[in-house]
């Protein structure tokens, strides 16, 4: 540094733009590239003089950047222009090097970066360019200058190089702005502003469009660049000048109010960039320097707000904002009472408010212009009366473009169209034209199906008559036996005075007689049900006195009453022909209570289904199809029916031989099994184990997987042991919409979703989604929302013993919907992702929380892992997550350490119970309810104070104490806050402390400073003893002290946490 060279603090931007790059010097973030097309008639001479005299007016061209040796950053602007020059290029060169000029561009960058900011910007002349013609290219850090200035720097350069001007004044530098901001009441003026403006400021939530919420990779910058329809600029303008509010505030609402279609609150920061020119300064406007902001703007998205309403309060905190612009980001948290790492808001706009222009110059043509943020989601206006240009900038591995792109053609038309949106309420502005049209394409998938009622002969058709139809390995019945025994045990049920529209309970278990039993009923227009006689009598007897059947058949007796009747009895000539309406079976699913939900399902949405998995699967051949599923699910009805419906065999798998992997693979073999659907844990096991025998079932084409949770590893692994030429699906299905709506093909090893679970695909033909919120409106493109199905297949409410209930059922344009209770998010490629149920979402210490997150958490660390996550209050108040696992050897220890890196320390779960499997309901899921009942009673016992012993070791009174409090077992010498605990609950334990130790002496302060129970014990004996004890080696610091400490380097992050007693705090 010379002696005549200027020494200036950073700017607030500068700040954050210095520690951004210092992060990552590597990234493309802030470096700034534009390039002119000149006459190849100036002389290299002319340029560089041009240059130079271009740098002596402009101090920002001259300015570098200090922080090593000084206790703050510092810029110096230097007094003399030794270190600036052009580089002279040859473009031959760049051809043979580079390929390209972006190639070129991307190595020239990447140089500079290598001087870590010591080098900030260089000119270059390109030669032979193109004939007639050079190119000028600049490429400059944007931590130098903000738009406002480089407008100025390229102003003065072409003036001097087109001769206009033959000297320049030397335009004033940043150190006037710095001087102002420096005022005392300006600095109290921002505390008691951003104080009350920060008041309630929290993390800013995770948008819906983000890929995870846990980042690893390295920022991908990537921008495209859009001009706008003519009609959004004239409307835009019209409506500006008619409500007296500004382009700039309505731009900046309306990009917020679509970017709060993909939050779950209203709470919403929109960062944007602010002029640090004060009009205070006479000299702000010719300030050469980086002298803008990029602060939060809050959007006021309340229920009666109209947009006008909106964009008024928006332009009028920007007002605010300016006048209160010169602040660092690190203040800004500091007000709010934020962590440093706290993003507040997820997207910031960008305005060109600058004079001048970058647009083409005298005998300069403006040819490339590029630049990105380190912001991962932002967009640039360039607004003028007749024309709206705009440059979005993301980062790839944060957001997909696709999706992105609909966000600007929704702000397009939102601009095209604002008159309309006028006096619409914020919270009402949903989905565009363009958004219900996507949304109807990729949710509704049209078919025809025939209009022949369903019946016996509408499955069976023209099946030959000796073709193989039902086994179970020991007996084969033949379409022909099918035929005759349904319709005899048919003419039995006539016998009972069983008509149609009557019901019949099946009675039994799985066998070949269920089927015979099903088409039975279904000869002579019954619809039936399912008892299974290893289900409990309670629950049995509940489902038997709301239907009420009017007989029931026995399964075990049915091979007698064929025996009996096979020469008696006359056959039916025709089978019942089902009205549209007809019911065609009843099937009990587990509700949330225990009690089980009746569901009626009608034989149109049956004759739907058929014809949907003929045309979706493509079964244009006989399906062999290995039946595993529960025969009171409709996972049996559903294999009968794919078999039979094509001229097929169902191989019916005895329970006791389902997990046999040599069994299926023979059987499978032996009766060319073509089409398997099963749980993913069966499936995995079976194809694994196909793999290690070396065996190929070339008939099997078809495997379908249906589960509560399938995660992508899992998906994955089956697909990397499958051969060639079979086709995996996961189904997604529930009984209340006649088995299966949706599919996804699982072939492809390049999946992903946010959720960690395997997407449920598309839905079958025939079958209506919808992705709706809380208020029951579709939820925009991306956006999570509960799944809702609808098409004929769809039931129209419970059985219960007072009538139909239809609370999860409604008519929407003719159609009827069925409410899931299932959280799904349609993505970029238009498949729906799956993310759990609607009712695990959770709030612990304050934190929203997904169970489902927990819950793939634990997942992902062991393939042919089962769990259960439950969020219940304890004695003390406090959620307290419970989880049960199967499927793993994995002590407690190492799940909670693995999982610590994965997710925040209050997703963690309190209480790990490690179950050599997890009960299973009838229907093959998980059992919930009983393990809701065992979560209960597990809290009750550890969060019972009654347990907390009074007299005998102190340790045991102490560490029984923090087990009541923290609701789960804890060790001795391990911190209270490594343990789950936290600020909320420190409070709680030491009033219980208090109770269970009266004649100790301690107060609140020393569990931080003790955070252990053997140093706590020792600590508060030793008072009590009158014995000394050795101090702690920790030192005393308040908050304040000890994030000053770490800023200057003699604290680390973790002596700092130590200090105050954890992160947590």
């Amino acid at each position: 540094m010379l002696q005549n060279d200027k020494k200036l603090a950073l700017t607030p931007l500068q700040l954050v733009m210095l520690m951004e790059t210092l992060k990552d010097p590597t990234s493309d973030a802030y470096w700034q590239i534009l390039s002119y097309e000149i006459p190849n008639s100036f002389t290299f001479e002319e340029i560089q003089d041009a240059w130079l005299n271009t740098a002596k007016a402009n101090p920002a061209l001259r300015t570098k950047f200090e922080w090593q040796q000084e206790i703050e950053p510092i810029q110096i602007i230097q007094n003399n222009v030794e270190d600036i020059n052009v580089v002279e290029v040859n473009y031959l060169r760049i051809q043979d090097e580079f390929m390209n000029i972006e190639n070129w561009f991307k190595s020239e960058i990447g140089r500079l970066q290598q001087t870590m900011l010591n080098k900030t910007q260089q000119f270059y002349l390109i030669q032979n360019w193109k004939p007639s013609k050079n190119l000028l290219v600049w490429v400059h850090h944007h931590i130098i200058m903000d738009g406002w200035s480089i407008a100025q720097t390229l102003e003065d350069f072409f003036k001097l190089l087109n001769k206009d001007v033959t000297s320049l004044a030397i335009r004033p530098d940043i150190e006037p702005y710095l001087h102002y901001i420096s005022d005392p009441m300006y600095q109290k003026g921002l505390e008691k502003y951003w104080g009350n403006v920060l008041s309630d400021l929290a993390e800013a939530e995770t948008l819906a469009i983000e890929k995870s919420q846990h980042i690893t990779q390295k920022p991908l910058f990537m921008y495209i660049d859009k001009e706008l329809s003519k009609r959004a600029a004239e409307n835009l303008h019209a409506y500006s000048i008619k409500n007296r509010v500004t382009t700039s505030s309505i731009a900046l609402t309306i990009w917020g109010v679509l970017i709060n279609r993909y939050q779950h609150t209203n709470k919403l920061y929109v960062g944007s960039t602010f002029a640090l020119r004060p009009y205070q300064l006479i000299e702000s406007s010719d300030m050469n320097g980086m002298l803008i902001n990029t602060l939060p703007v809050k959007i006021d998205i309340e229920d009666e707000l109209t947009l006008k309403e909106v964009c008024l309060q928006t332009m009028d905190h920007l007002q605010d904002v300016s006048e209160n612009s010169g602040v660092p980001y690190s203040k800004l948290l500091q007000f709010g009472g934020v962590s440093g790492d706290t993003e507040i808001f997820k997207t910031s706009v960008i305005f060109q408010n600058f004079k001048g222009t970058l647009n083409n110059k005298k005998n300069g043509e403006l040819v490339h212009q590029y630049g990105t943020s380190s912001d991962p989601l932002s967009v640039t206006f360039d607004i003028t009366q007749d024309s709206i240009c705009l440059r979005l900038g993301w980062d790839q591995q944060r957001y997909e473009k696709t999706e992105l792109l609909r966000l600007l053609d929704s702000l397009e038309y939102i601009f095209e169209n604002i008159d309309n949106y006028n006096n619409m309420l914020v919270q009402n502005i949903n989905l565009t034209q363009g958004e219900e049209l996507y949304l109807k394409n990729v949710l509704t998938t049209e078919f025809s199906t025939t209009s022949e009622n369903f019946s016996i002969q509408s499955i069976l058709g023209d099946h030959r008559d000796d073709s193989l139809a039902i086994s179970d390995g020991q007996r084969n019945l033949s379409y022909r036996d099918v035929k005759r025994y349904s319709n005899i045990v048919a003419n039995q049920l006539l016998e009972e005075g069983v008509q149609s529209g009557d019901t019949v309970a099946l009675v039994g278990k799985k066998s070949i007689e269920t089927a015979i039993g099903i088409f039975a009923a279904w000869t002579i227009g019954a619809a039936w049900c399912a008892i299974d006689t290893s289900i409990p009598e309670a629950r049995t007897k509940r489902t038997l006195d709301i239907l009420q059947p009017k007989t029931s058949l026995f399964l075990d007796n049915i091979p007698t009453i064929i025996e009996r009747s096979m020469d008696e009895k006359e056959m039916i000539s025709e089978a019942y022909r089902f009205k549209s309406e007809d019911v065609a079976y009843y099937i009990s699913t587990s509700g949330s209570t225990g009690e089980p939900k009746i569901v009626s399902l009608k034989t149109e949405g049956l004759s739907q289904l058929i014809q949907s998995w003929k045309q979706f699967y493509d079964l244009s051949s006989e399906q062999h199809v290995l039946q595993l599923g529960s025969w009171t699910s409709d996972v049996f009805l559903g294999d009968l029916l794919k078999a039979w419906s094509t001229n097929g065999c169902l191989f019916v798998c005895e329970e006791d031989k389902r997990i046999d992997m040599a069994y299926l693979a023979e059987m499978a073999a032996k009766y060319k099994i073509s089409f398997l659907e099963s749980t993913p844990v069966l499936v995995r096991e079976f194809i694994h184990y196909l793999n290690e025998v070396n065996i190929i079932l070339k008939d099997l084409k078809t495997i379908v997987v249906g589960a509560d949770t399938f995660r992508l590893e899992e998906k994955n692994e089956i697909c990397d042991m499958l051969w060639d030429g079979v086709n995996f699906y996961n189904g997604y299905g529930l009984s209340e919409c006649t088995i299966e709506s949706l599919v996804y093909t699982c072939n492809n090893n390049h999946d992903s979703s946010k959720s960690g679970l395997c997407p449920i695909g598309k839905p079958l033909p025939g079958t209506m989604v919808r992705i709706v919120d809380k208020s029951g409106n579709s939820v925009a493109p991306g956006m999570i929302g509960e799944l809702h199905i609808g098409g004929k297949q769809v039931t129209k409410g419970y059985v219960t013993e007072e009538g139909l209930v239809t609370s999860n059922s409604y008519t929407l344009n003719d159609v009827n919907y069925f409410r899931t209770g299932d959280l799904v998010r349609l993505n970029a490629n238009g498949v729906i992702e799956f993310y759990g149920r609607s009712d695990q979402q959770v709030k612990i210490r304050g934190y929203r929380l997904e169970l489902g997150e927990v819950e793939n958490a634990l997942l992902s660390l062991q393939p042919g892992m089962e769990c259960f996550v439950i969020c219940l209050p304890s004695n003390n108040g406090e959620n307290t997550l419970i989880a049960f696992i199967s499927g793993t050897d994995q002590s407690i220890e190492t799940i909670n350490s693995s999982i610590s890196k994965i997710l925040p320390d209050f997703a963690i779960p309190n209480i790990i119970v490690p179950l050599e499997r997890l009960p299973r309901n009838t229907n093959g899921k998980i059992d919930r309810v009983l393990l809701r009942k065992q979560a209960e009673e597990l809290l009750n016992q550890l969060t019972d104070t009654s347990t907390i012993s009074m007299s005998g070791d102190m340790v045991d009174i102490v560490r029984e104490t923090w087990e009541v409090v923290l609701g789960k077992k804890v060790q001795l010498n391990r911190s209270l806050f490594d343990q789950g605990g936290h600020s909320l609950i420190v409070l709680k334990l030491y009033n219980l402390l208090r109770k269970v130790l009266p004649s100790y002496e301690f107060v609140v302060g020393d569990l931080f400073r003790y955070p252990t129970i053997n140093r706590f014990v020792e600590e508060i004996t030793a008072r009590k003893e009158a014995v000394p004890i050795q101090e702690s080696t920790v030192p005393s610091y308040s908050k304040i002290e000890v994030l000053e400490k770490v800023k200057q380097g003699e604290l680390s992050v973790e002596e700092a946490m130590k200090i105050i007693g954890g992160h947590r705090l």
